[in-house]
């Protein structure tokens, strides 16, 4: 083969195939990778050199077929609906009006894929893209790759140019934005609550309505003084998504609620203990209704720039019906709700919101098609149980942090201060002698809490997640399993116990471990 296909490039140690420029140490690792996997565009190279450059001018001028913009999408169209063509099956033989859920992802449909769109909500005239989808599809692209503005633009004006002049296409970043905003937010029936910076309560919904309505609060609604609220520049506040669209969403994708139907039937019908729906306390709260799943929900915070205070804290849910190798999956989690801001996050406020969500989800259900069974399924939604870090799951439940006394959920016990290097810790020694938590004694405590206005037993106040349908607070706030297990005790006990530091003491098993590895693994 011709030695120009490999050659060391300026500046470059290392071989470089020209063909698809992957780069090898030696020259001998480049030549058998352009001999072996080059080899038949080679050859196709040099028989297209023995043809007849007349004959081949012939073939040009006269083509069997010529392919216009509207056979292309055709092709890509009828590519598309054969590899959906299971998806489609049934939902093409049910009429709209018998479906008033109507599927909308585009694997599930053919309507859109055959018929062309109305003129007010195409692209362009005889577009089979409509201009939701444009802008969506943009603002996909520029976020995973990261364009910058002029990038942006660029491709903004590349598109442009492949379309019709009276298209609808976004003219430049701005405009790209505006119309991003105005369909995105009609589209996921989004809410955005501004929270006071001070005392954490909500604002009303009127946004001029600029001071605080807590009493004895001065806290401003938008950033800067009295005189710039006018300017509408939000400092702190909650957004809050549509749960039920999310979840129809989800259960009218590929597949997800067959494996939903199929983890429900197992829960009323085995005893094994493999997941959380074999749980005694799972059970309890569901029952063996078939048309009910859960929610496990998380929240954290996460520092949004670099050189800024603000902060995010997102509310996040999976559903516990799912099987596990999907349940976890970013295309399969819930956005709940949204909190952007500085200092302490007003987690009160933002369940709140969520848990008005849920009592809507809990009474009415959720109605949605799944694809591929073309009737309609009404399901309810409870939300029972929660998982965070230990200072985050303290604010969600109104309860004193770990560094304070009575601060487990699980029991009563107030534990005490004890030296640890240069400073003090909060600790838990062992006994045999303490008192569990219930639900009832919680409740008890939080009562007790609101009519003293005092922390009692850790309680400080009532959390908004006791309104939720089946949420108990000592058996529903699960142990954080990264932090817990995987960064907690269980690593300083590993350690200890591992630790060559401490041979000779009782608990050191280091010489153990070949015998402990072949008892686990029987």
């Amino acid at each position: 083969m011709n030695n120009k296909n490999y050659a060391k490039l300026p500046g470059d140690s290392k071989w470089t195939c020209l063909l698809c420029l992957r780069r090898y140490s030696t020259k001998y690792s480049a030549w058998r990778h352009v001999a072996l996997n080059h080899r038949n565009l080679h050859e196709a190279k040099e028989t297209l050199h023995t043809y007849d450059h007349d004959e081949i001018a012939s073939d040009i001028e006269e083509p069997q077929s010529v392919c216009q913009p509207d056979s292309v999408i055709s092709a890509a169209s009828a590519q598309f609906d054969e590899e959906f063509a299971s998806c489609s099956e049934e939902s093409d033989e049910t009429s709209t009006d018998e479906l008033p859920y109507k599927q909308r992802r585009m694997d599930c449909e053919s309507d859109t894929a055959t018929q062309s769109l109305t003129r007010e909500d195409a692209l362009f005239d005889g577009s089979r893209i409509s201009q939701t989808d444009h802008i969506r599809s943009v603002l996909a692209f520029v976020t995973r790759h990261k364009c910058s503005q002029r990038m942006t633009t660029d491709l903004l004006r590349l598109i442009r140019l492949h379309c019709p002049p009276d298209n609808k296409c976004a003219r430049n970043y701005d405009s790209l934005i505006k119309q991003g905003k105005e369909e995105l937010e009609v589209a996921d029936k989004r809410e955005i609550h501004d929270v006071c910076s001070l005392c954490n309560g909500l604002f009303p919904e009127d946004e001029e309505v600029v001071q605080c309505t807590t009493r004895d609060c001065t806290g401003l609604r938008y950033e800067g003084r009295e005189d710039e609220q006018c300017l509408h520049r939000r400092k702190s506040f909650v957004l809050v998504t549509s749960l039920d669209e999310q979840l129809r969403n989800l259960f009218e994708k590929k597949g997800i609620w067959e494996d939903t139907v199929r983890n429900i039937r197992h829960r009323n019908s085995t005893k094994q203990g493999r997941d959380i729906h074999d749980g005694s306390c799972y059970r309890d709260v569901m029952g063996l209704t078939n048309n009910t799943i859960s929610l496990l929900f998380n929240c954290d915070g996460v520092q949004l720039y670099k050189s800024s205070a603000t902060k995010l804290w997102p509310l996040y849910a999976v559903v516990n019906e799912l099987s596990p190798n999907i349940r976890f999956l970013r295309r399969n989690t819930v956005l709940c709700g949204l909190w952007q801001g500085q200092g302490k996050p007003p987690l009160t406020s933002m369940l709140t919101l969520f848990v008005k969500n849920m009592q809507d989800l809990s009474q009415t259900g959720v109605k949605f098609v799944p694809c591929g069974i073309g009737e309609e399924v009404t399901c309810r939604v409870r939300a029972i149980v929660c998982t965070a870090d230990l200072p985050a799951k303290a604010d969600m439940l109104c309860m004193s942090h770990h560094n304070g006394n009575c601060s487990c959920i699980v029991c009563e016990e107030p534990g005490k201060q004890v030296s640890r290097g240069r400073g003090h810790v909060h600790a838990f020694p062992y006994s045999n002698d303490f008192k569990k938590r219930t639900r009832d004694s919680f409740l008890a405590n939080v009562q007790e809490a609101v009519g003293s206005n005092q922390t009692v037993m850790g309680v400080k106040s009532a959390s908004p997640l006791l309104l939720l349908e089946g949420f108990n607070p000592v058996t529903s706030a699960v142990v954080d399993y990264m932090h817990c297990v995987l960064l907690g005790v269980t690593k300083t006990l590993l350690r200890r116990w591992t630790d060559s530091s401490s041979r000779g003491l009782p608990y050191y098993i280091r010489n153990e471990l070949i015998y402990i590895y072949t008892c686990t693994s029987l």
